[in-house]
């Protein structure tokens, strides 16, 4: 016969798994009050957005389709806005430039004493038509003629080619043209020399070249020089030598901004332009250091 445990031992175990239930039970129903608790709290404190940004974003776009005046240059305008701050940048510059040009000036030879005066030197052969009326001496100098040649005005590259019978690229322009001088590259406040001795006939102001020296080379010929340096160091009326500085390199015109700062030079016969490539000196190695 086998054993049978009491009846109150029975009772005890069962009483001991109920009681164990109950407790992870209360747990777990203690754990997700305290769960729900922490998660409307946590929810109190997320705020709002203080403001709308869709009222902005619609200005913003707003803002982006409407045309922006102050930004509606022309190609013109914006060329000559790029020349003006460039002329500002290069005031000192060109300044300190004029005053190095003048200082190269030729002075005039003393005048000898009568004691020490020797026999009067010939005056040249050829002598170039009287520009004037009066009793005062017509200016005297050595004219040019048929096989003479002329040196630079400048050593440097050519940016724009002469040419009157085909049209070629003007790139500041942005055009096909003819064009009826030499451009040769040059540094700004670089000096610019006479190609012929002559007398200066004309100094000038124009839109296209800005500061112009013409000078009088006789026969018929003459030269005109480009965009100077306000600041010429020569004068209406005055006879000068092959070679003489007679202003400097001022930075281009808004019609030749992006040819960069350049010599305008041209050649010409009774008021004919002629090619200056036929009548100025080759650049050979002796030539560019006899210029310079």
């Amino acid at each position: 016969m086998k054993n049978k445990l009491p009846e109150d031992s029975i009772f005890r175990k069962k009483s001991f798994f109920v009681a164990l239930y109950s407790c992870v039970g209360a747990v777990l129903i203690l754990a997700a009050v305290v769960s729900y608790i922490n998660i409307n709290q946590h929810a109190e404190h997320i705020e709002e957005p203080s403001y709308d940004i869709s009222e902005q974003l619609d200005e913003t776009v707003a803002d982006m389709s409407e045309p922006n005046p102050e930004i509606a240059f022309t190609a013109e305008e914006m060329l000559a806005s790029a020349q003006e701050e460039a002329a500002r940048r290069s005031v000192e510059t060109q300044r300190e430039a004029a005053e190095s040009i003048a200082r190269n000036r030729p002075t005039a030879a003393p005048t000898p004493s009568p004691s020490e005066a020797e026999e009067p030197t010939p005056a040249p052969e050829i002598v170039p038509e009287s520009t004037g009326e009066g009793d005062s001496a017509d200016p005297v100098f050595g004219a040019f003629q048929e096989g003479d040649y002329m040196d630079w005005p400048v050593v440097g590259e050519v940016v724009l080619d002469y040419s009157t019978d085909r049209l070629i690229k003007d790139i500041t322009l942005d055009q096909y043209r003819t064009n009826d001088s030499l451009w040769i590259s040059a540094k700004a406040g670089s000096p610019v020399r006479a190609s012929f001795e002559g007398v200066v006939q004309r100094i000038d102001e124009t839109r296209r070249d800005g500061t112009i020296v013409v000078i009088d080379n006789g026969n018929g010929w003459t030269t005109t020089y480009g965009q100077l340096l306000d600041s010429v160091i020569v004068e209406e009326g005055e006879v000068v030598t092959r070679g003489q500085v007679i202003g400097g390199v001022a930075n281009p015109t808004v019609f030749g901004a992006l040819q960069g700062p350049h010599v305008s030079f041209r050649v010409e016969r009774d008021e004919e332009t002629v090619d200056p490539r036929t009548v100025l000196r080759e650049l050979t190695a002796e030539a560019i250091e006899a210029i310079e």
